[in-house]
């Protein structure tokens, strides 16, 4: 897999950005002594220079988990900086491949970030999980994928009358 088809892996995989994807470094990808790999989002591109995240001047960022298989994709990269491209270039780049492989058009390397969303919430993952990984805020994520958690509000209603009969586990 060429670089480019990494990096869109990348981003479908954990939602990251165009900017924070083209950033990343190999040691950026952490295996637990579980095995279980993580990938912690500090930086991004900015006019051509690696900068924090927006909004984040501590350099701490997000932690993300990766899946095996990418994680084994990663770990056969040499070490060092993940891709050597600039913005511009790449985004050129996917949006002649997306053409070229039938997607409408106006399909952009976001929608790989609204595919890891929509995957998780429709999955059942939480919405503030899913908001920490994305660094995004829960309202900003809950206004974007609403239409993608059916059923919560009467879940909601549910608990709230099982806690008001006294039948909840909860205490408060």
């Amino acid at each position: 897999m060429g670089s480019d088809g990494l990096a869109v892996r990348i981003m479908r995989s954990t939602g990251m950005r165009v900017s924070e994807c083209l950033a990343l470094r190999s040691t950026d990808f952490i295996t637990h002594i579980d095995g279980n790999v993580i990938v912690r989002v500090r930086r991004q591109v900015q006019s051509g220079q690696i900068v924090p995240l927006k909004h984040r001047h501590d350099w701490e960022g997000r932690e993300v988990p990766v899946s095996a298989s990418l994680a084994k994709l990663v770990s056969e990269r040499k070490a060092g900086d993940l891709f050597s491209t600039s913005y511009r270039s790449f985004l050129d780049r996917f949006t002649r491949q997306a053409r070229k492989a039938g997607l409408p058009a106006g399909f952009t390397p976001h929608q790989l970030r609204h595919g890891f969303a929509s995957t998780l919430l429709a999955g059942g993952i939480d919405i503030a999980t899913v908001s920490r990984w994305m660094g995004d805020e829960v309202r900003t994520v809950a206004s974007t994928y609403a239409h993608l958690m059916p059923g919560q509000t009467d879940r909601a209603l549910a608990l709230l009358e099982d806690d008001y009969a006294g039948k909840s586990q909860n205490v408060a």
